[in-house]
């Protein structure tokens, strides 16, 4: 029997599922006498054999060598670069073992191919149906993976979805024949993935054991400290034995016996040929705007505020101005069950993350997003504390006070970095038809900030079309789900040209049209500079990072 009239009802209703329950897929239908042998060796499939295989799309050379060096490997990591058609590459692995099931045994066969995160679910799925002949489903957000197991031939879906499913013992690894880790790179501490392998490798080792592939762009470290970032790339000994050691890592969690890469030297220069990388790649150092009177009574605002609050803790706390400091403090305050120094360091931590944004976000918008935020830690509690309604009041006099004063200021609206910001962006839409591009940021703060701003300035708004990209669990902003779909699908129509967004489209994200990445302050590691590069699809795209002056003299 297939599922159950009501899912299958429910799956209907997905957009992008087309394909007919009632009604056979497949095209091939004598699977006993195809020959797989071209698949597994020759380095040219014919038309006529594509033809025989239902294949509608030519694969490249370097793709056809990589598929092969996966079924000679076995359980492999393929490492390419983004945009070369890892997921195309993977969709033919998958019919590929499909196929000789048929062949072979001629039973049920099912695949889950992993995403890391759900913005990209649709669009992966698009592409492994593109081969043919198989029942691709996308695991929607309110339904749990066993529920498409009878009626798939692939599963799309989050790590963790498939983890719940384990752990609940709904899902078993004797059904599964294949799973595929889409940014394999992320199988490290406690994320989702690391965490199935663990039940893959520990607690079911005697099981059937489904054969498993890694797709990554990027083996590097996963450094997020800018510190330790900046010092790996000034030593290239310690960049190259991290990178290995990652490498090994990943190797061993995800049980993997080979790396496969193209090592045909005219797959390389076809490689080369066809994908498109960025041309235009630079570092963009902004002289950051001097401290004018006006910004100094806001800085000094904020510095006084945190003194004040963090003399109203108990224990009290100095005028700290380190993030991380204070969210470990908060942390122990946590520990101890010390109630009032959780609210009030979560004030602190707030302060302190619009006082390092200050040159680089409106002063407008960061007054503006203190006074909102101030009331939404507040109101949202139906009996607030003492010294909260204390905090609260002091804090909002305190910033009403200056706003008049700082509406004088040049910098009130704007500041020379977003200046030089717009007009790159302005350059770079006027330099071609149907120009998009991406600013990608470190925090959901500037995110919507910077969306605000674009969408207020009244110079810019026939040029720049911005939307926001966050995700849903956000410390300052969130988007919803739907809110998310929104953003992605106004972005491939180019409803939006620029899409500020935090990491959540740094990886996989396919937009052939987009044309330039801007890094807006946002210093990453390894892993994230490969992996934003290869958002830029277009032909000629260009990659910038802008940040301050004072930065590149560390």
């Amino acid at each position: 029997n297939l599922a159950s009239p009501s899912v299958i009802a429910k799956q209907f209703t997905y957009e992008i599922t087309t394909t007919d329950l009632s009604s056979p897929i497949e095209e091939i239908q004598d699977y006993a006498s195809l020959d797989l042998e071209p698949f597994e060796k020759s380095p040219i499939w014919s038309n006529n054999y594509l033809s025989q295989l239902n294949i509608q799309r030519r694969p490249f050379a370097f793709q056809i060598e990589l598929v092969q060096s996966v079924i000679n490997s076995g359980n492999s990591l393929v490492s390419l670069q983004t945009g070369a058609g890892k997921t195309y590459i993977a969709a033919l692995l998958i019919k590929y073992y499909y196929m000789k099931k048929q062949k072979e045994e001629n039973k049920q066969f099912l695949t889950f191919f992993f995403i890391p995160n759900r913005s990209i679910r649709d669009q992966q799925v698009t592409a492994i149906r593109d081969v043919g002949d198989l029942r691709v489903m996308p695991c929607d957000d309110d339904s749990s993976v066993h529920e498409f197991v009878q009626y798939s031939h692939v599963i799309v879906c989050t790590p963790q979805k498939f983890l719940n499913c384990l752990i609940d013992k709904t899902i078993f690894f004797n059904q599964v024949d294949l799973l595929i880790f889409d940014e394999c790179h992320h199988c490290i501490g406690n994320h989702p993935y690391s965490k199935i392998m663990e039940q893959y490798l520990v607690y079911h080792p005697l099981e059937h054991q489904p054969k498993i592939i890694g797709l990554t762009a990027s083996c590097g470290t996963k450094l997020t400290r800018s510190e330790l970032v900046l010092k790996e790339l000034l030593n290239s000994q310690e960049r190259q034995r991290n990178a290995l050691n990652k490498l090994y890592e990943l190797c061993a969690t995800l049980n993997c016996n080979d790396v496969v890469t193209i090592k045909n030297t005219e797959h390389i220069e076809e490689l080369s040929k066809k994908i498109h990388m960025p041309i235009d790649d630079q570092i963009l150092d902004v002289q950051s705007m001097s401290f004018d009177q006006h910004l100094k009574k806001l800085v000094a605002a904020i510095e006084s505020l945190l003194k004040y609050i963090g003399s109203q803790c108990s224990p009290t706390i100095g005028a700290l101005t380190d993030e991380q400091t204070l969210v470990e403090r908060k942390k122990d305050a946590e520990k101890q069950n010390n109630f009032e120094n959780v609210i009030l360091i979560k004030y602190m931590i707030m302060f302190v993350k619009r006082l390092d944004a200050l040159t680089n976000l409106p002063m407008k918008s960061i007054i503006n997003d203190i006074i909102n935020k101030i009331d939404l830690f507040y109101n949202k509690k139906e009996m607030p504390l003492t010294i909260e309604t204390k905090v609260h009041d002091y804090c909002i006099q305190t910033m009403n006070s200056i706003v008049e004063q700082l509406k004088e200021s040049q910098y009130y609206l704007t500041n020379p970095k977003l200046d030089f910001l717009t007009d790159l962006l302005q350059r770079l839409i006027k330099q071609r038809d149907d120009a998009r591009g991406l600013i990608l940021v470190s925090r959901t703060l500037y995110a919507k900030l910077l969306f605000d701003y674009f969408n207020e300035r009244q110079d810019s708004k026939d040029i720049i079309k911005p939307y926001w990209l966050v995700g849903q669990n956000g410390v300052d902003y969130q988007n919803s789900l739907s809110e998310q779909d929104e953003a992605l699908q106004n972005f491939r129509k180019g409803l939006s040209n620029v899409l500020i967004a935090t990491d959540i489209v740094q990886e996989g994200l396919d937009v052939p049209e987009c044309s330039f990445i801007i890094r807006y302050e946002f210093v990453s590691n390894e892993i994230g500079t490969v992996q934003s590069r290869g958002r830029a699809r277009a032909e000629k795209s260009s990659c910038f990072l802008v940040v301050d002056k004072g930065i590149l003299q560390l």
